[in-house]
C-alpha cells in the first residue's frame, strides 16, 4: 500500500509552489502524454464533468480545459496547496481515499501519475462512488518496469550520499559551525574539500551536480561572509535534496509492476467499476514508462 502522509504532502506542496509544472521527465524533458489523452478526451461528451486525481500543478488539468469540448474541469491533489489554472477549479487537501464530492458528481475520472500514490484500494471505490452509471475513468500510472523508475532509483542513491552524516551537505555544514566557533584563524577547509573530491566525478545527475557547484559556491565565499551565510546556504541544499529525494521515494514506491497492475483491474471490478483494459505505455525510445487504465462506472 502506498500512500502519502502529511511530510509527503509536504514535499510536494513545496515542490509546486517553487513553480513546477510537470513531475515525471524523461531524458531531462517533462514527459509529453498529449498523444494519449487527447484521443480518450475526444471520446467525452460535451460539457461533461471531469475530475484530475492527483493534479498537482495542473498538467492535465490544463490539457481537459484546452479540449474543444468545454469539459467542467475540478483538480483534486493532497498538497496543501495549488497554483491557479484558467477554466479549472483545484482543490488542495483532498484525499483520494476520502474524496469530498456527492455520489455521481462527474462524469469522468483522470489521473496522470496521481492515483496511485494513494491506498488504491480504497481510491478505487471512491472513484466509482463519485462517477455517474456509465462514466469513465482513466489513469496513466508509474510502471515499476524499465528505464524511468531505474533512473530514478539511481538519482535517490546519489541524493542519499550526498546526505549522509560524511556527506557533502554536512561536511559543509560543519565547517560553517566551525567558522562560528574560531577564535582567531578560520579553520582549515582541507576536510571539505575531500569530500569535494570523492563526492564531484559522480554527481551525474542534475540534483548532484546543482548542490556540488551550489556549496562550491558557498565555500569560496566561506571568508567573505558571516559564518551564517554557510551554515544558511547548507541548510537551502539540505532542505531542497531532501524534498527531491521524497518524491523519488514515493515515485518509486508507487510505481506497478504488471502483476500489480492485474490486481488494479480485479479491485476496479470489485467495486463497480467495469471493462477494466490495462496496456504498457512505451516512450520513443521503446523503454516501458506507464501503464495506461481505462474502465467504466457500472450501470
Amino acid at each position: 500500500m502506498q500512500k502519502v502522509g502529511d511530510a509527503g504532502a509536504l514535499a510536494w506542496s513545496s515542490y509546486w509552489a517553487s513553480g513546477q509544472q510537470d513531475s515525471f521527465f524523461r531524458r531531462g524533458k517533462p514527459l509529453e502524454t498529449s498523444v494519449y489523452w487527447t484521443p480518450f478526451f475526444d471520446m467525452v461528451p460535451e460539457k461533461a464533468r471531469l475530475i484530475d486525481l492527483g493534479c498537482g500543478a495542473g498538467a492535465l488539468t490544463r490539457l481537459a480545459v484546452a479540449h474543444p469540448r468545454s469539459f467542467s474541469v475540478v483538480g483534486a491533489d493532497y498538497a496543501a496547496s495549488l497554483p491557479d489554472v484558467p477554466g479549472a477549479r483545484l482543490d488542495p487537501g483532498v484525499r483520494m481515499e476520502a474524496l469530498p464530492y456527492e455520489a455521481g458528481s462527474f462524469d469522468v475520472a483522470v489521473s496522470q501519475f496521481g492515483i496511485e500514490y494513494s491506498d488504491m484500494a480504497q481510491s478505487l471505490s471512491e472513484v466509482a462512488r463519485v462517477l455517474v452509471r456509465g462514466g469513465w475513468c482513466a489513469f496513466l500510472i508509474h510502471a515499476r518496469e524499465g528505464a524511468a523508475v531505474a533512473a530514478a532509483q539511481a538519482k535517490a542513491v546519489a541524493l542519499a550520499k550526498l546526505l549522509e552524516e560524511d556527506g557533502l551537505v554536512r561536511a559543509v555544514e560543519l565547517y560553517g559551525a566551525a567558522l562560528r566557533q574560531a577564535k582567531t584563524a578560520p579553520p582549515s577547509p582541507e576536510p571539505v574539500a575531500a569530500v569535494f573530491r570523492r563526492t564531484a566525478p559522480v554527481a551525474t545527475d542534475e540534483a548532484s551536480a546543482w548542490a556540488v557547484q551550489f556549496l562550491s559556491e558557498v565555500m569560496r565565499n566561506a571568508l567573505r561572509f558571516e559564518p551564517a551565510y554557510v551554515i544558511n546556504n547548507a541548510g537551502i541544499v539540505r532542505n531542497e535534496l531532501s524534498g527531491q529525494l521524497q518524491r523519488l521515494e514515493l515515485m518509486i514506491a508507487a510505481a506497478r509492476s504488471e502483476t500489480r497492475m492485474q490486481e488494479l483491474v480485479a479491485q476496479s471490478n470489485t467495486v463497480g467499476l467495469e471493462q477494466a483494459q490495462i496496456k504498457p505505455v512505451v516512450d520513443i525510445g521503446g523503454d516501458h514508462i506507464a501503464w495506461w487504465f481505462r474502465g467504466v462506472r457500472g450501470a
